[in-house]
């Protein structure tokens, strides 16, 4: 993130910015030699703490990323007592209509 490519990044790999500040990027289709951490998306809400209850239940094991998000990923591991260990995400961030949204997601790479 620090050298600033990012729209690079999209066109070399054929991914689109989910929003110009939030630097996740999305693509129908796996690319195995993208230059970053590779998620499955497996649900996408509102940000909302009903939302966070529901994409968790009773699990409490997940990391938590935050990208051009009012809350830290520290705020949201004290609120719902969240232990870093898995592979489980909770991935909160800004989306290209300037909502906020929570993704629960698994890391595959």
């Amino acid at each position: 993130m620090k050298a600033g490519a990012f729209k690079k990044i999209a066109l070399d790999n054929g991914v689109k910015k989910i929003h110009p500040h939030t630097h996740l990027y999305t693509s129908e289709t796996l690319k195995e030699k993208f230059p970053g951490k590779i998620f499955d998306l497996v649900e996408v809400k509102p940000y909302s703490k009903n939302s966070i209850e529901a994409l968790t239940g009773k699990e409490k094991d997940f990391h938590v990323l935050t990208r051009n998000a009012t809350i830290t990923a520290e705020q949201i591991k004290k609120q719902y007592k969240l232990v870093e260990r898995g592979n489980n995400y909770l991935i909160i961030f800004k989306g290209g209509d300037g909502s906020t949204y929570i993704a629960k997601a698994v890391r595959m790479s």
